[in-house]
């Protein structure tokens, strides 16, 4: 069951992370965390794209949440670093 949906999961990350990493600054992305970060989100889609291969609810459910986790922490690193009061809104 999960086979099908697979191409379908991998769109939908791929279009989700692409809208959250354009609004990503150079300079969050060359430090340690950012870093780390964008190994994290490349394991993200890595995971994700297993599922063509492997049928496993838990593959499909936690590689894009793990990419897309990674890219909402590298946009929104200032304001979480800085335990910022404002609301967090994606197109500011």
């Amino acid at each position: 069951m999960f086979k099908e949906l697979a191409p379908y999961v991998i769109t939908a990350t791929v279009i989700i992370c692409a809208v959250i990493a354009i609004k990503i600054k150079k300079e969050d992305v060359l430090t340690i965390d950012g870093i780390f970060s964008v190994a994290g989100f490349a394991l993200g889609l890595f995971i994700t794209s297993l599922n063509l291969i492997y049928n496993n609810n838990y593959m499909i459910s936690l590689g894009p949440l793990l990419a897309i986790a990674c890219l909402l922490y590298l946009r929104f690193r200032n304001k979480i670093l800085t335990n910022g009061t404002e609301k967090l809104y994606l197109y500011t």
